[in-house]
């Protein structure tokens, strides 16, 4: 893949990745606390917000490990580019969260 092809698919994957957190912090977070679920599933839960956000995200990472291993098996299979999108966004997505929770327990702590 040359530099331009993978510069274009990175710059469309980030435009996916904000269309979707801005989707969903409707459904899933406060005017006051972007990270509100994280934080009451971990309170819910008996465990910290990164703990909370851990367990979500291990179901997307084994869906992913899943589509990886049907790659692997059948170097025949290409998942589709839905797919894909729907997998590694999500991964992301959790990624971006979990920053947001480490950034969000720094700016406390001062």
């Amino acid at each position: 893949m040359k530099a331009d092809e993978f510069n274009k698919l990175v710059m469309t994957r980030l435009n996916k990745c904000e269309d979707v957190l801005c989707s969903k912090a409707k459904e899933y977070s406060t005017e006051e606390d972007s990270l509100h679920n994280f934080k009451v599933a971990g309170r819910a839960r008996g465990m910290s917000a990164v703990k909370a956000l851990d367990g979500m995200m291990t179901k997307h990472l084994v869906s992913m490990w899943d589509m990886i291993e049907q790659m692997d098996s059948d170097q025949s299979y290409v998942p589709s580019r839905e797919l894909v999108s729907e997998k590694l966004g999500d991964m992301v997505n959790y990624i971006l969260l979990l920053e947001g929770l480490i950034e969000d327990r720094r700016n406390h702590e001062r």
